[in-house]
């Protein structure tokens, strides 16, 4: 029952429960999703351009101008975690991006798009 209440409708705890004890899992293919939340860019744009995941799920993009940071999009709820990786949604619940990671560090974001996209990678950016 404290789980249930610890959980509650959030589905991104649910679906981080749920990838952390999927059957036939091993170490490489488990993702540490608290490595996600803060603000990624890549390299060499970390004062241009950046997104932003939180801990409750929100995912921004945020772009500066004139030394102004400004929102391009913010969505609660946007981002889920799924096996491999995660999902981007649009304002409306609809599928926009599908993100799967390579590999995830404290300070590096390696990844491919949902259309065998090239690798990409973004790195972690210091507190604006």
């Amino acid at each position: 029952m404290k789980l249930r209440k610890l959980i509650g409708s959030n589905p991104v705890i649910l679906a981080l429960l749920l990838t952390s004890f999927t059957p036939g899992a091993n170490a490489e293919t488990q993702i540490n999703y608290k490595l996600l939340v803060g603000e990624w860019s890549p390299p060499g744009q970390c004062n241009h351009s950046r997104m932003v995941y939180t801990a409750d799920g929100y995912v921004q993009g945020l772009w500066n101008s004139n030394n102004q940071w400004s929102k391009m999009f913010s969505t609660p709820g946007t981002y889920k975690p799924i096996p491999q990786g995660f999902i981007i949604y649009n304002a409306d619940g609809a599928e926009f991006r599908r993100i799967y990671i390579k590999k995830l560090t404290t300070s590096t974001l390696h990844f491919n798009g949902s259309n065998n996209t090239a690798e990409e990678i973004h790195q972690k950016c210091p507190t604006r």
